[in-house]
Order: C-alpha cells, then sequence, then structure tokens
C-alpha cells in the first residue's frame, strides 16, 4: 500500500504533459497575462511548450508553413520586438498617469498642509478622530514637499 502511494503522485506527474493540450499565453489591454487552452480572438498569443517552457508566437507559426525556419526566425523576432515596443509604451503611460495622480494627491495636500493649521486624522491606535500636533504638521509638510519634488517634476 505504501508503494501505491509513493507511485500515483509520480504517475499522475509523467501523465500530464501527455494530456496537455497547446496553451497560449496573451496579454489583455489591462497588461494582465493569461494562459489558456484556447488562443485569444482579436489578440496575439504565443503557444506555451509545456514539457519545455518555451514560448513561439502562434500567429508567426500559422503564417510560415510553408516559409523557411530563418523568415520564420525573423518573423517572429520582429513581432517580438513590436511586442516588447508595445509593452514598454504601455507601462510607461501607465508610470505617467500614476505620477500625474500622486503628482495631484501631493498637491492638494501640500495646500491643506500651508493653508490650514488644524488638520484631523484618523489615530491608527484607537480609530478616533484627532488633530495633528505641530511638530506632526511639520514633518507631513516636509514628506509633501519630497512627494512634489518626486512626483511633479517634467
Amino acid at each position: 500500500m505504501q508503494t501505491v502511494k509513493l507511485l500515483l503522485p509520480l504517475i499522475l506527474a509523467l501523465a500530464l504533459p501527455a494530456e496537455a493540450d497547446k496553451f497560449y499565453k496573451w496579454v489583455d489591454e489591462s497588461g494582465a497575462t493569461h494562459y489558456t487552452t484556447t488562443p485569444p480572438d482579436n489578440l496575439p498569443a504565443q503557444t506555451v511548450d509545456v514539457t519545455t517552457g518555451k514560448e513561439t508566437s502562434s500567429t508567426a507559426d500559422e503564417d510560415s508553413q510553408g516559409k523557411g525556419d530563418e523568415e520564420a526566425g525573423e518573423e517572429t523576432a520582429v513581432e517580438d520586438a513590436e511586442q516588447k515596443k508595445s509593452r514598454r509604451e504601455q507601462e510607461l503611460a501607465r508610470f505617467q498617469q500614476q505620477n500625474a495622480e500622486n503628482c495631484e494627491i501631493a498637491r492638494n495636500n501640500d495646500f491643506n498642509l500651508t493653508h490650514r493649521n488644524r488638520i484631523r486624522v484618523k489615530d491608527e491606535d484607537t480609530g478616533e478622530q484627532r488633530y495633528l500636533t505641530p511638530e506632526e504638521l511639520t514633518e507631513w509638510r516636509s514628506k509633501t514637499k519630497s512627494q512634489l519634488a518626486e512626483f511633479c517634476t517634467p
């Protein structure tokens, strides 16, 4: 019985790659990576070999069936470079948007800390509302100035 308990996971692990079909890796518009057994309809996907973990572009595989290996490799490299460039541009756009939001928050905080002497906050220990002390106000103003310098510079 002990032998069966030890061999059963091994047999199942060896049977999994034989059972698996193609897996597709693709990135949606929001930048989330998905792994599915069916390719998306309107987005480029890469085929993932589950035994080796290597990825190949599924659109390049379909387009290059009559072409030589060199042409298929060049086509895949061009598509990979375009995908990387597109991802970098998307990441840069998200970063710039987040920076703009952080800058706006820092400006609002700076205005409130500069023009209002009594700032009410929720006490972390008791959960009750309290006013910042003069020392805390000075500290918060300093932090806000550093946030302005970090997020609001072009």
